[in-house]
């Protein structure tokens, strides 16, 4: 009888040894998959980043959601800043100091672009591309469908010179960011062009491989 019940016991001692090492693995197989699915939200999220910095944040929206990006104005302001004749110029000078050029003027553009209400496009090369947003909230659309009274047309009137005025303070900052650099010693000075367009304009997202958002 003594007998049996140390085998008993035994056998009691190990079943909750294999218990205790099964709920052990699956805990840590439990921790295991939290700890992916938190590095791979992270990881998401930089993608996620990655993409707002490149394409306008509501194409990125429509992209991730399997939507077309197609955005059609009827009274939109884009404003293009390119650097005159920088092939030659950047044969002039260092390849960093070309590099730093663009990099500053960028930068600069980025933060003022934010401050003033507009929608940067892209910047491709010593070319940066901005303007007034092509697309509107759907809540904004169907206010403008249901609401057509003369204060609401003029609201918008309004709304369209205050975007004009908003692109053209951005166009002369965009001139004296360029000046400005030019006094930071640069032995050959940089000219720019400011092309400014209001009225249709359709953007869209192009490509495959290197997909980018672009204005026509």
């Amino acid at each position: 009888m003594f007998v049996l019940q140390i085998v008993m016991y035994i056998l009691n001692t190990y079943a909750l040894w294999l218990v205790d090492r099964q709920a052990r693995g699956v805990f840590r197989a439990a921790v295991l998959a939290h700890r992916n699915m938190l590095e791979n939200d992270s990881r998401q999220k930089e993608l996620d980043g990655v993409l707002r910095s490149l394409l306008p944040h509501h194409a990125v929206d429509r992209m991730t959601g399997g939507r077309p990006v197609l955005d059609v104005s009827e009274e939109s302001t884009i404003v293009m800043c390119d650097l005159y004749d920088f092939e030659q110029w950047s044969t002039k000078v260092l390849p960093i100091t070309a590099v730093r050029v663009i990099s500053t003027m960028v930068a600069k553009f980025d933060t003022k672009v934010n401050d003033v209400g507009l929608q940067k496009i892209k910047a491709r090369g010593d070319r940066y591309l901005c303007g007034t947003p092509l697309y509107a909230d759907k809540d904004e659309k169907e206010n403008t469908t249901t609401n057509s009274n003369e204060a609401d047309l003029r609201n918008g009137s309004n709304r369209i010179k205050t975007q004009m005025l908003d692109v053209l303070r951005f166009a002369l900052y965009q001139y004296d960011t360029v000046e400005r650099l030019n006094t930071q010693a640069l032995d050959v000075p940089l000219h720019c062009r400011i092309g400014i367009h209001t009225g249709q304009a359709f953007g869209a997202i192009v490509g495959t491989n290197s997909v980018s958002y672009d204005v026509f």
